[in-house]
C-alpha cells in the first residue's frame, strides 16, 4: 500500500547556489554526514541515509509531514524481493548502539512503496526513540522474511543536526511538538503553504487543464503529481496562488504554470522575463522553489543535466491594485556548457538587473 507520494531523494532546490549537481524538484535541502534532508515547499520532510556505496546494506529514512503534532515514523529498506513489497511474515527487528532490541511484525510494518522501504509502526516522536537516534552512533538491523535473514548497521553520523534542521525547516523549533528543540511554545501551525499531492488540490474551474492527457498541461498522472512539488500559497480564504506541475517533467527540467486566485477571480500568472531584444514573459516557469519569508520563487532551468549552463530566475509576488503579480528581481543566464559553475547559477552573468556595459549596448 502507497502512503507517501513523494521521492527519497527530492526537492533540492533551495541548494541550486551552492549545489549545481542538485534535482530538479524544489524545496529545502542539507546534508549532514550520510544523512539528507528534503522537504517539499509544503514543509513535508524526509531524512535519508545516503550510502553510494551501499556498504550498510539497508536504507533508512525519518518521514515527518507538516502540521500539529504530526507524528514521525521510521523506514527501514533491505535487498531483495524477500524484503521487497510482497514480503512473506517480515519481521525487522532494530536495536541502537547494542541496546534493548525493538521487533516490528506484519502488522505494525507498512510498506512504502515509492522509497522501497518499510515503515516502522509508531511516533519516535513521542515513544523516546528520537533521542536514542539522536545520541546513538549506529542501527542495528534484523530482518526475517521467506525462511531468508538479513542484517545490516547504519551509522547515525549527522543524525542529531538532520533533526535540527527538519525542526527548523518545520519551524518547530522552541514548540512543544519538535523532535529535538523542544520548547513551551505551543505546537507549531500549519504554514500558509501547502503542496499539491492530487488533482482534487486543484481549483475545479482549471482541473481539466491538468486531468485530460490531450490538455496543454495533462498527461501526468495523480502520483507523479504529487511528487513534482507543486504547492498552493494562502493568503486568505478567498486568495491564493496556486503553482501547478504542467505535463511531463523532462531529465531534470519540471515545468510549472501559476494561477492567482481573488474571490471568484481565477487567472493565469506570466513569468517576467528578460529575452535578448528586451522584456518579455513567459507562461511557464521551471524547478520552481518558494520561499516563505520573502514571499518569492527562484527557477533554475538547467541547459543539461550537470547543470552547469542554463537560466537562474528569481521572482517577487507583489501586491498592486489589481492583487498579486510576479516582479523579476534578477536573472542569470549561462549558454557555455563549459563544467564551470562559478559560485552557482546565481552568480553567473546577470540578464537582469542589467549593469552599465549591458544598459549600453541595449541603447545601440
Amino acid at each position: 500500500m502507497r502512503h507517501r507520494n513523494w521521492t527519497a531523494g527530492l526537492l533540492i532546490g533551495a541548494t541550486l547556489a551552492v549545489a549545481p549537481f542538485s534535482s530538479a524538484l524544489a524545496g529545502a535541502f542539507k546534508s549532514f554526514g550520510k544523512w539528507e534532508v528534503s522537504c517539499t515547499n509544503g514543509r513535508n520532510c524526509e531524512l535519508r541515509f545516503f550510502d553510494t556505496d551501499n556498504k550498510a546494506g539497508a536504507s533508512a529514512f525519518i518521514l515527518r509531514d507538516i502540521g500539529p503534532a504530526t507524528p514521525a515514523a521510521l523506514a527501514i529498506g533491505l535487498p531483495g524481493d524477500v524484503f521487497g513489497e510482497e514480503a512473506n511474515g517480515l519481521t525487522i527487528a532494530i536495536s541502537i548502539d547494542g541496546g534493548a532490541e525493538q521487533s516490528f511484525g506484519p502488522d505494525k510494518l507498512t510498506y512504502e512503496e515509492n522509497i522501497s522501504a518499510w515503515r516502522l509502526a509508531g511516533d519516535i516522536a513521542t515513544d523516546g526513540l528520537i533521542e536514542a537516534l539522536r545520541k546513538g552512533k549506529s542501527i542495528a538491523v534484523n530482518a526475517r522474511a521467506g525462511g531468508q535473514t538479513a542484517k545490516a548497521t547504519i551509522p547515525l553520523d549527522g543524525m542529531a543536526a538532520s533533526l535540527l534542521f527538519l525542526d527548523d525547516t518545520q519551524n518547530r523549533v522552541g514548540h512543544a511538538d519538535a523532535l529535538v528543540s523542544k520548547g513551551d511554545k505551543p505546537p507549531s501551525p500549519l504554514p500558509p503553504v501547502t503542496d499539491i499531492r492530487a488533482f482534487a488540490d486543484i481549483p475545479s474551474a482549471i482541473r481539466s487543464n491538468f486531468t485530460n492527457d490531450d490538455a496543454t498541461c495533462g498527461g501526468v498522472d495523480e502520483d507523479s503529481l504529487s511528487a513534482l512539488g507543486g504547492f498552493t500559497r494562502r493568503y486568505s480564504k478567498t486568495e491564493a496562488l496556486y503553482v501547478i506541475p504542467c505535463g511531463a517533467p523532462g531529465a531534470y527540467n519540471v515545468p510549472f504554470v501559476a494561477y492567482y486566485q481573488l474571490e471568484t477571480m481565477l487567472e493565469q500568472v506570466q513569468f517576467p522575463v528578460m529575452a535578448k531584444e528586451g522584456p518579455s514573459v513567459a507562461t511557464t516557469g521551471y524547478n520552481l522553489d518558494y520561499d516563505e519569508k520573502s514571499d518569492s520563487m527562484t527557477s533554475f532551468f538547467k541547459g543539461r543535466g550537470l547543470g552547469d549552463c542554463g537560466s537562474f530566475y528569481k521572482w517577487k509576488i507583489s501586491e498592486g491594485g489589481a492583487g498579486r503579480a510576479l516582479v523579476l528581481l534578477r536573472q542569470t543566464d549561462k549558454d557555455d556548457c563549459d563544467g564551470k559553475y562559478g559560485d552557482g547559477p546565481e552568480s553567473w552573468p546577470a540578464a537582469w538587473p542589467m549593469g552599465t556595459a549591458q544598459k549600453a549596448k541595449a541603447k545601440r
